[in-house]
């Protein structure tokens, strides 16, 4: 990082190879904190009120969803989920966002769960990630996490050299483009 230089192709390009390099494994470890704290949240019994909480969040995302077409349900998942992982990509909050989001989705399932009592609520959850949707959700979050990390990281590094605003705004439109790929 000797010269800062803001082009969005350079940032593009700098942002791949750092996922394809250190940053996969970053990206990996992510990926499993998520899946272990999906699995593991739901076997934890719910805080007072949490579960009647957590209740009305699923009825009002299954009422969300009531009426729609398959590519409308489709459409509206992506949305939500896109919506989550650029809230992760915000430096500082963003792991917040990402903590909060995990938990959340952990008790809903858990909700879900224990409304159809046919499974316990950890190998209900577990249940999800025999699909493919599940994994491209969760690894769309832990890129963004990452992303994030990376760009406070540069924030740091850079700030105050020439073209340093120019740099990080390309630094987080290649991060946007990357979550929204995943």
């Amino acid at each position: 990082l000797g010269t800062v230089s803001g082009g969005v192709v350079e940032a593009v390009r700098d942002d791949v190879r750092a996922l394809m390099g250190r940053g996969a494994r970053w990206v990996l470890l992510l990926l499993a904190v998520q899946a272990f704290a999906s699995v593991a949240i739901p076997s934890i019994p719910f805080l007072p009120g949490e579960q009647s909480h957590f209740a009305i969040l699923d009825q009002q995302r299954n009422a969300a969803f009531a009426g729609l077409s398959h590519f409308g349900e489709f459409w509206a998942i992506f949305r939500d989920n896109l919506f989550e992982a650029m809230k992760d990509l915000l430096p500082g909050a963003g792991v917040l966002s990402f903590l909060s989001s995990t938990y959340d989705t952990a008790r809903i399932v858990q909700v879900d769960a224990l409304a159809a009592g046919r499974l316990s609520p950890s190998l209900y959850t577990g249940y999800y990630f025999l699909f493919p949707h599940t994994w491209i959700e969760l690894s769309g979050y832990a890129v963004a996490m990452f992303q994030a990390l990376r760009i406070a990281a540069l924030w740091v590094r850079t700030a105050g050299r020439p073209r340093f605003v120019r740099f990080i705004a390309a630094h987080v439109f290649s991060s946007v483009c990357l979550v929204a790929l995943v």
